[in-house]
């Protein structure tokens, strides 16, 4: 009795654990759906911290979703969408019971690729753009290109310069997706699981089975071998 009781606990721990693991999955694909709602119902209109309106927010997520959807892509432009993978990828690691650590780290380089991949859209329209606040790179992808142009000056043949900011544009991109692509953490197990190639890897092995099912040989025992008593003459004995 006394050897079930920590057997019993270990189990119901287990259970609990992998309860929250799945409530946790489940809430963070929640948050990654209202999230995507939210950057896609944004309205310049919409009351927020670049707009004075009065009337009232259409954001799906009311004023809260305006405010902080105009404030995202007034700092990092649309491509502030690029982290839903990342949270998805969790998401499913959690419902999987796989690990996620390192994910505040992984979540730094997704935000460094996106400023990469923002510079270089800066670069390459830095105008205002009509219903994002930040132009296609957002403030900070504006800054970095400001500052690429500042030291594009010092390049005397203005032909020379513009070579150069194609050169910046182009790596930059490469570069930011790159980090990108690389913080997101995708294994070769979720690639395949993502994309189905373990059951199209399993119906080729299905395919390929004989039909013919293999002889299955059994072993049978070697007879055992008891050797043949003596006949010894029994003594006689006289009258």
């Amino acid at each position: 009795m006394a050897t079930r009781a920590p057997a019993f606990r270990d189990v119901m721990k287990r259970g609990a654990i992998r309860t929250g693991t799945l409530a946790t999955s489940v809430a963070l694909a929640i948050g990654i759906l209202l999230f995507a709602l939210m950057l896609g119902s944004y309205r310049p209109s919409d009351p927020s911290m670049n707009t004075a309106a009065a009337g009232p927010a259409r954001n799906l997520l009311g004023t809260p979703g305006a405010w902080l959807a105009d404030g995202l892509l007034t700092l990092l432009g649309p491509a502030v969408a690029l982290v839903i993978p990342l949270f998805i990828v969790a998401a499913v690691r959690l419902w999987r019971a796989n690990p996620t650590g390192g994910l505040g780290r992984r979540l730094g380089g997704v935000v460094g690729g996106i400023i990469l991949i923002n510079i270089a859209l800066s670069l390459f329209r830095d105008g205002a753009v009509a219903g994002l606040p930040g132009g296609v790179g957002g403030v900070i992808g504006l800054t970095g290109a400001d500052i690429l142009r500042w030291g594009f000056g010092f390049i005397p043949a203005e032909q020379a310069q513009a070579w150069v900011r194609y050169a910046a544009i182009a790596l930059l991109a490469v570069l930011g997706v790159i980090l990108w692509a690389k913080s997101l953490g995708i294994d070769a197990g979720e690639r395949d699981w993502l994309f189905g190639r373990n059951r199209a890897g399993d119906d080729q092995a299905d395919d390929a089975m004989p039909l013919e099912r293999p002889a299955v040989k059994i072993a049978v025992p070697a007879p055992r071998v008891v050797a043949p008593q003596e006949n010894k003459p029994r003594p006689v004995i006289g009258d």
